[in-house]
């Protein structure tokens, strides 16, 4: 960055004791940083999550690089190596989640030297609060998807191509070349960024041009042993079902965006202006963007500064848009993928902008527009700690049907949620409990609904009334998952229908449990017979 554009984005650098500051701010946020990704750390794994769980749980290392080399997941194999290994480390489900959360607490640093490279400590400094507070980030950190190690590799290769064309030495090329494949190896999507990043480091630094090509051409030759899992992954058949799931058409796009930029975990619609977190974020970003506008206007002319915008500034910018820009070209030629997730790769541009930004809006009221973002994050981020409202409790769900159960009961569950054989529930769910998983394949992938066969249900609701003296059932329905008290409604992932409920049966204690979406669990118990029938006297 050169030394105008530094002065003119950094007034509030200049002064010792708003600079102490910043770094007190950025250790309050990074402790709630922390506390708010451990909280989300502790949820029910669900979703895709089940399938990162189901794969590790039933493969030794090379199978389960082998079964994501076909159409069981449309994902490359990194995450699924760092989770397999996680998950010897004990029983707890979570582990799955560990390699996110170890790689988004290594990537806070990242953030911090990007923004000092490209603009300068204060900057740094509040894209790494903001960083810590994300809600998208929180939640990423705490998802055992690959997200937040993607996230972690394209921060690695852009600090390393900076490093790299201001020193020029070889191992910055060797670890951006490295960071590069590693990326590639964890998530798709970030090919998006990494294209973008190459064409501005071709134009902005023409007398690299050549070693750039180089360390792309070492990053493709390190790449090649996954293509034929790319190969297979961009013709799987769940492509399309994955489509239809994110939605197409302007509203679809729109939530997207919305979900990516103001994360919340709920499964009904929402709007911006039903939310103090949104309002907050958005008029402290809208502040510091007019009082940095006016500044620049003063000193050098909007017109002029956008003339000779610094290449710093356009590489954030490349950063932040690469992603959605490319989704959306993607998705007229192929793979639809502008979808929340498939956009979060955006995220590792948004706090390096928007602390530049903050910076830029100098000191009075650059200080007014952080307190307003910082806010903003804070309640988001708290927000996701409440299970009550951002949680599908299964887990609890399953401690409560263990605190009750007795030898000889089963449990029934009706909903899953899961693409996968394996539900929520038994993710937690002892073992020693009987479980029946009505809708639920056994045999291997791909599993795709109306193609999938499945034991039947109604087989398999018979086997648990015949063999068991009380059963649990467990669905997300609420009462309804006993219509009329004398049909089990069973909506499962890959089979739905009513089955009914035996005479001989009655309807016994109902549990509720608040979160996302309701969970309850019904308590069946066989009717003592009357003495005549039970002696076949008239």
């Amino acid at each position: 960055m050169d030394e105008r554009v530094e002065n003119e984005a950094a007034p509030a650098a200049g002064s010792g004791s708003a600079e102490t500051w910043l770094w007190v701010l950025l250790g309050l946020a990074v402790a709630l940083g922390i506390w708010a990704r451990f909280s989300v750390y502790g949820q029910t794994v669900v979703a895709d999550e089940l399938s990162t769980l189901w794969i590790v749980q039933n493969h030794g290392l090379l199978d389960t690089v082998r079964f994501v080399t076909g159409d069981g997941e449309i994902s490359p194999p990194l995450y699924f190596i760092l989770a397999w290994f996680a998950s010897k480390l004990g029983s707890a489900p979570e582990l799955i989640r560990l390699p996110s959360m170890l790689f988004a607490f290594a990537s806070l640093p990242l953030f911090y030297l990007l923004g000092l490279r490209l603009f300068n400590r204060s900057a740094g400094i509040l894209a790494t609060v903001i960083a810590a507070l994300s809600p998208m980030l929180v939640y990423l950190g705490a998802n055992g998807r690959a997200y937040s190690v993607m996230l972690f590799f394209l921060l690695a290769t852009t600090l390393a191509m900076l490093y790299a064309i201001d020193g020029g030495k070889r191992r910055w090329w060797v670890l951006y070349a490295v960071a590069t494949a590693l990326a590639m190896y964890t998530h798709y999507t970030c090919a998006f960024i990494l294209a973008g990043q190459l064409l501005w480091l071709l134009i902005y630094v023409p007398g690299d041009r050549l070693k750039a090509l180089l360390a792309n051409a070492g990053a493709v030759v390190l790449y090649i042993p996954w293509i034929p899992g790319y190969l297979s992954d961009s013709d799987s058949p769940t492509t399309p079902i994955l489509e239809a799931l994110q939605g197409y058409g302007f509203e679809a796009k729109k939530l997207a965006v919305e979900q990516v930029l103001f994360w919340q975990v709920t499964a009904q619609r929402w709007t911006l202006a039903d939310r103090w977190d949104v309002l907050l974020l958005s008029a402290g970003t809208l502040l510091a963007l007019v009082a940095a506008l006016v500044l620049i206007a003063r000193r050098t002319g909007i017109v002029d500064w956008f003339r000779n915008l610094d290449r710093g500034i356009v590489l954030v910018l490349v950063l932040i848009f690469a992603t959605p820009v490319g989704a959306l070209l993607l998705g007229r030629v192929s793979t639809d993928v502008f979808g929340t997730r498939n956009l979060a790769a955006a995220w590792m541009g948004i706090p390096l902008g928007l602390g530049a930004l903050l910076v830029a809006a100098g000191r009075v009221w650059g200080t007014i527009a952080t307190g307003l973002v910082v806010a903003g994050l804070t309640i988001g981020a708290v927000g996701l700690t409440d299970e009550a409202k951002t949680e599908l409790r299964f887990k609890t769900a399953a401690e409560y049907v263990e605190s009750q159960a007795r030898p000889g009961d089963a449990v029934v569950s009706t909903s899953h949620l899961t693409p996968v054989p394996l539900s929520p529930l038994d993710a937690y769910l002892d073992p020693d409990v009987k479980d029946y998983r009505l809708g639920l394949p056994k045999h291997d992938p791909p599993f795709l609904p109306g193609k999938t066969e499945t034991p039947d249900p109604g087989a398999l609701w018979e086997q648990a009334l015949a063999d068991s003296k009380r059963i649990f059932v467990v669905g997300v329905e609420g009462a309804e998952n006993l219509k009329n008290d004398r049909q089990l409604f069973v909506n499962g992932a890959y089979a739905t229908g009513l089955y009914d409920l035996p005479p001989e049966w009655k309807v016994g204690e109902q549990h509720q449990i608040d979160g996302i979406l309701p969970i309850t669990v019904t308590l069946l118990e066989r009717r003592n017979r009357p003495s005549a029938e039970r002696t076949g006297t008239p």
